[in-house]
């Protein structure tokens, strides 16, 4: 109808009515359209500039990742001779230098047995059961031996029947242990082995002489098994290929032995592990390891400041000489803002000597928000308790006495540094009674609640345990949780997303009203214009009317 009625309007006023209509339109809606227009750019900039947001933070979560991976100490491990034996950093080093001098008088070894020879896996070993256990023999010889148990170990029994193949029998091995499995360690291994022409069972257990094999046949077994498969003090009817020992050295002229050649107790969070015996001493040694450190410390600071510098553009107001950031006033970056400032402030809690902060290694927030890194500081601090260095990089869960360890917590358990007392009989824990379980203590409340306690000396009356979240985990907690699925930008997000999707609907509201209003100012014209060509008719009427009395 307003094509026909625009086609028409103007004849009898000589205007153009359409480009009128038009610009009076215009001015009713370009309010409205200029906000739709704004709307979608603000919104589309504002889910790029997020996009940007969430990269940034998830590069320094990933930088943050990779330095708790390190988990650095204050020292390095070495040693002279990397064929005798190598002596690394692998825990908590205390804040000491290490030099001894180390001698290896013999490896521990692990008891091995061997069986007869046989012409194939599918050889049958007899029917009947053995029972094997652990500990030490007295001699390797075959009489006058005696056999103490190694009550640490669990024994175990297989049976076997009149067609159990020699295969069989070492699976039925491998799956008891694997059963009686209490410890976490695998206390043997049985494997067939061909030595070129014929297939023998192997026997492997752990290193140490109280880890030896003791196997005996039952009364009813068949003399197929007893006569090849026994080792006990009165039948070896299986051959010692190796028998079993301890390691033997001496550091720094002090002689000491170990079951396994890898020795985790010697010095507080390094391993020694011995590959070769040597008549001459070698040297293992621990060094500060200062410089290192420094620099995983300013590679945090770089990447936080990298992130801080990003996020303050996004948010950054404008003045006569730059723009607004396409975040600035935003809500959730303010939060996320403040998040970041408190990492350099917050407490870590859960270690000996603390609680501690970074402040203490020399990083400190500066006016603009971002980290310097005073490395006078650091080095002072490190000098005077290396637990700082811990706090930063790596989890902790520890106590000060031997006899006690922790060996369970929940999400309930809070990290802090909490002190176990004696009281009668029971135990408590940061106030809070233990239920016991045996030589398993937990807590049902409190800070501690889910914390489960093994203590092996119940003579002891007090220790104290330290639970302790590194900062690198706390600032890892902080930002998944930003970046979650359900997080306060994903949330943010998903709000603009909506609002972006709505500008179609809001176009399309305003094209019907624009459409109207061009219809309705085109009836009122066409009208006009009716009203117009009527009184020019008349006017040429009159008009002729007085042409023809003159």
């Amino acid at each position: 109808m307003s094509t026909e009625i625009l086609s028409k309007i103007g004849i009898g006023s000589g205007l153009n009515n359409t480009e009128i209509i038009s610009a009076i339109v215009e001015a009713e809606t370009i309010a409205e359209q200029e906000k739709i227009n704004k709307d979608q750019a603000e919104f589309e900039n504002k889910i790029s500039a997020f996009g940007i947001l969430k990269s940034e933070l998830k590069g320094f979560q990933l930088a943050c990742q990779s330095l708790q991976d390190i988990g650095p100490s204050t020292h390095v491990g070495s040693s002279s001779n990397t064929t005798t034996a190598t002596f690394t950093n692998t825990g908590t080093t205390n804040n000491d230098d290490i030099n001894s001098s180390l001698v290896v008088s013999q490896l521990a070894a692990a008891h091995s047995l061997v069986s007869s020879a046989v012409s194939s896996t599918g050889s049958l070993v007899g029917a009947g059961s053995l029972t094997i256990d652990f500990g030490t023999y007295s001699t390797s010889s075959s009489t006058n031996d005696t056999f103490s148990v190694n009550s640490a170990k669990t024994s175990f029994t297989v049976t076997t029947t009149s067609s159990t193949t020699l295969a069989q029998l070492r699976d039925s091995i491998n799956n008891a242990v694997s059963d009686s499995d209490s410890d976490g360690e695998n206390d043997l291994t049985a494997a067939i082995m061909y030595d070129g022409s014929n297939y023998v069972l192997v026997l492997k257990a752990n290193q140490g002489v109280a880890n030896a094999i003791r196997i005996t046949a039952s009364d009813s077994s068949s003399s197929t098994l007893s006569n090849a498969f026994e080792y006990n003090t009165s039948d070896k009817t299986l051959t010692q290929s190796v028998a079993a020992a301890d390691a033997s050295f001496t550091i720094d002229g002090i002689s000491m032995t170990r079951p396994s050649n890898t020795i985790t107790d010697l010095f507080t969070g390094y391993t020694l592990e011995l590959l070769a015996t040597n008549s001459s001493s070698i040297n293992i040694s621990a060094t500060e390891n200062t410089s290192t450190l420094e620099g995983y410390i300013q590679d945090f600071v770089n990447s936080y400041n990298s992130l801080y510098i990003n996020v303050d553009a996004l948010s950054a107001t404008g003045n006569s000489l730059s723009t607004s950031g396409p975040l600035v006033s935003d809500a959730t970056v303010s939060r996320i803002q403040r998040t970041l400032r408190n990492f350099s402030t917050q407490s870590i809690t859960g270690y000996e000597g603390g609680p501690y902060s970074a402040s203490l290694l020399g990083i400190s927030t500066q006016r603009d928000g971002t980290l310097s890194f005073n490395t006078t500081t650091f080095k002072n601090t490190l000098e005077v308790n290396s637990n700082i260095i811990t706090a930063f990089f790596t989890d902790n869960l520890t106590t000060d006495s031997s006899s006690v360890t922790v060996s369970g917590l929940s999400s309930a358990t809070v990290p802090g540094s909490y002190a176990l007392a004696k009281s009668g009989s029971d135990y408590t824990l940061a106030g809070v009674t233990l239920s016991a379980n045996g030589s398993a203590y937990t807590s049902s409340s409190g800070d501690t609640s889910g914390m489960t306690l093994n203590i092996s000396d119940t003579t002891i009356t007090s220790a104290n345990i330290y639970y302790g979240e590194s900062l690198l985990s706390k600032i890892d907690d902080s930002l998944s949780q930003l970046l979650t699925f359900n997080g306060d930008i994903e949330n943010r997000l998903t709000n603009l997303r909506d609002n972006l999707s709505d500008i179609p609907n809001r176009q399309s509201d305003l094209d019907d009203r624009i459409s109207k209003l061009t219809e309705r100012y085109a009836i009122q014209y066409s009208s006009m214009e009716g009203i117009v060509a009527g009184l020019k008719d008349t006017g040429d009427m009159i008009t002729k009317m007085l042409e023809k009395n003159d």
